[in-house]
């Protein structure tokens, strides 16, 4: 087959794709294999593609093409990022590190790497390819994203402050940010702040953890009623929740109400047996 028919293959697997005619392109192209000369391209898209429809299918051909073409940027990336949008860090790490060394200004890579490497607690790793990122691009939301969170993690709160702000500028209404500033000027004893940041969330949206800042702020001042009125208003959506149950038995606890927290602690041990969260607290009540 001449290279011009291999080209016009591609043409037409490309309009069937634009058709979400997957199958069908996926026939084209694989009828060019050991007719068009290999190529790492013709792979590529076979992988591309096959993830519409089977991602098993569109690991081995990535597979086959690295096999061929082991350097390839497209095939080392699909595979790479179809592993990371699976949450399999451990296959992603592997291909996005192998590739990255290829082409280190990669934001896309850096920003992936980094949050693999955050997912493990391996966070200098993780610093290291956000700060690239970040000189490369200061205001990217990845990279500020994952080096707040990154020294959020590392318990650097006054960093972590610091990268959120920058962020809540970038993205004002994103609800996980908010309340992590909250979290953040809570560590820091800056109650004020913490509760206009928790506020700010719960304006936005219903905030498990923002009721949470705020009812443990209430209790901080001593104000055990506000705070007790933040736990009976979640208490009906979080039944499902395990780490709802251990803060309002700590609650309970911190503010004398023995009974409750027992009566709280045997229910959560019914709902969730085993659960670390729970037993971390029977050593209170036996």
């Amino acid at each position: 087959m001449e290279h011009s028919d291999c080209n016009r293959l591609k043409v037409e697997a490309d309009k069937l794709v634009a058709q979400k005619q997957y199958k069908k392109a996926l026939s084209l192209l694989e009828s060019m294999i050991g007719k068009c000369p290999e190529n790492a391209e013709t792979y590529a898209l076979l992988g591309d593609i096959s993830q519409n429809v089977n991602q098993k299918d569109a690991i081995a051909y990535y597979k086959k093409g690295l096999d061929l073409f082991p350097k390839d940027a497209h095939l080392n990336i699909g595979i790479g990022f179809l592993y990371f949008n699976s949450k399999d860090f451990i296959n992603a790490e592997k291909y996005l590190s192998n590739i990255w060394v290829e082409d280190p200004t990669n934001i896309r890579l850096l920003t992936a790497l980094g949050k693999i490497y955050k997912s493990w607690k391996q966070y200098q790793k993780a610093m290291k390819y956000y700060r690239i990122c970040e000189l490369l691009d200061p205001n990217n939301p990845y990279a500020i994203y994952g080096l707040a969170d990154t020294c959020r993690g590392m318990g650097d709160n006054e960093k972590a402050l610091e990268y959120w702000l920058k962020f809540y500028n970038i993205e004002p209404q994103d609800k996980v940010a908010i309340t992590r500033i909250g979290d953040c000027y809570a560590q820091l004893n800056d109650k004020k702040n913490a509760l206009i940041f928790y506020n700010k969330a719960l304006d936005i949206d219903y905030d498990f953890f923002a009721h949470i800042g705020t009812a443990r702020i209430y209790l901080s001042t001593n104000n055990f009623d506000k705070a007790k009125e933040i736990f009976e208003k979640i208490s009906i959506i979080e039944q499902k929740n395990s780490r709802y149950f251990f803060e309002h038995i700590n609650f309970c606890l911190e503010s004398g109400l023995r009974d409750e927290a027992f009566a709280l602690h045997r229910r959560a041990s019914s709902l969730f047996p085993g659960n670390t969260w729970i037993e971390s607290l029977n050593s209170k009540f036996f």
